[in-house]
């Protein structure tokens, strides 16, 4: 069902993704931009500070392009999605209820989540390049990162999800708990599966942000070391770059969990 409704919305969508990339490529090319405008500002010259400029201008039209038109096209996704649902769905009110809204998901997921991903994965790339066209030994630094983020991930990643898929099976039960009149213990059980999910978050962005940090510090040294002559702009333009590869790092554990969300809501849809 949702895999048909997408097909024959594939052109919009690659319209969407493809401002978005644009809007992406473009602000890789801006640590650049920026370092070169602070160095000829010293000297006073303008000339970089106004490619700056317009590099922002120019991305930040693309990405306003894409504001304005995937809200026209995902909203007809989600009408569609729902429709169909409806129109073949055997369930109770209960679960018809809670699945209408979890189809809400859905689209936040194609509208936010996906354009997260796109952005991730090209300024992790992009960054990535460009440190090591700066100084290769940083940049294997700044990629040994991805190895102990990555077991972060993993070893938080099936608790996130076995408490997501317990707190989607929970919500299903929320209008017939409030006709029951047992809404003390739905709304208890809510609260207990969130404060529990939300403690594995954080102690997931804990250990996360301190590998991060860590691996900043340690790039830093590094290539301050092997370039103790560079420029103010140079050292602002490396930094932004080293930063924006680790930050980027930090779109993994985000994206495992919207997968397992948005996998669970697709399955009992289309299993209804």
């Amino acid at each position: 069902m949702l895999k048909k409704i997408l097909l024959r919305n594939r052109l919009k969508l690659i319209v969407i993704y493809l401002y978005l990339a644009a809007y992406e490529l473009l602000t890789l090319l801006t640590p650049i931009a920026l370092g070169k405008a602070i160095d000829g500002l010293i000297d006073q010259d303008f000339t970089w500070i106004l490619i700056f400029f317009s590099i922002e201008f120019i991305a930040n039209a693309f990405m306003y392009k894409r504001m304005v038109y995937d809200t026209i096209v995902y909203t007809k996704i989600y009408n569609e999605l729902v429709f169909e649902y409806m129109n073949r769905s055997n369930g109770d009110v209960s679960e018809q209820s809670a699945r209408t809204d979890l189809a809400g998901n859905i689209i936040h997921f194609f509208e936010d989540a996906i354009p997260f991903y796109i952005m991730s994965i090209i300024g992790m790339i992009g960054s990535l390049f460009f440190i090591f066209l700066t100084d290769w030994l940083t940049g294997l630094i700044v990629f040994a990162c991805s190895f102990p983020i990555t077991l972060i991930v993993f070893y938080f990643y099936p608790k996130i999800n076995t408490v997501t898929l317990l707190a989607n099976t929970h919500y299903e039960s929320k209008i017939k708990s409030l006709e029951e009149g047992s809404y003390v213990n739905y709304f208890d059980r809510r609260k207990k599966l969130q404060v529990y999910r939300s403690t594995l978050q954080g102690k997931s962005w804990w250990s996360l942000n301190n590998t991060k940090s860590s691996f900043l510090a340690i790039a830093l040294i590094m290539f301050t070391y092997r370039h103790s002559n560079i420029t103010q702009g140079e050292a602002i333009a490396a930094y932004a770059y080293i930063n924006k590869f680790l930050v980027s790092l930090m779109s993994i554990p985000i994206a495992m969990e919207i997968y397992a969300m948005i996998s669970d809501v697709i399955k009992r849809i289309e299993d209804d």
